[in-house]
């Protein structure tokens, strides 16, 4: 049997808008300069919304970040689709098959 990390089983925690913010547009790619730009702050103002919304949820990682917001049911699939979908820095290739450097 799998056993699952505490860190996933806690409730869901309560993020600020704008640390949820941060995270979709991470989740769509934008890196940390051009999300502080959209925000008009610096970009320490947006490592430490990241860095709040981390410790909220115990992650210690960006990765680990976006892969609890998903576990802890704060962003469906769905909606982390849809985020990806959206993004202008998501490749246009859908598949492995459409990719021309195979």
């Amino acid at each position: 049997m799998v056993e699952i990390p505490v860190a996933v089983q806690q409730p869901k925690p309560i993020l600020s808008p704008r640390e949820l913010e941060v995270i979709k547009l991470m989740i769509a790619g934008y890196p940390q300069d051009i999300i502080a730009f959209k925000f008009g702050c610096v970009r320490q103002t947006v490592g430490r919304h990241k860095e709040n919304a981390a410790r909220k949820l115990g992650a210690i990682s960006s990765t680990m970040l976006i892969a609890l917001v998903v576990v802890r049911g704060i962003l469906s699939i769905d909606e982390v689709e849809k985020i990806l979908v959206d993004s202008p820095y998501v490749h246009p290739f859908t598949s492995q098959e459409d990719y021309p450097y195979n």
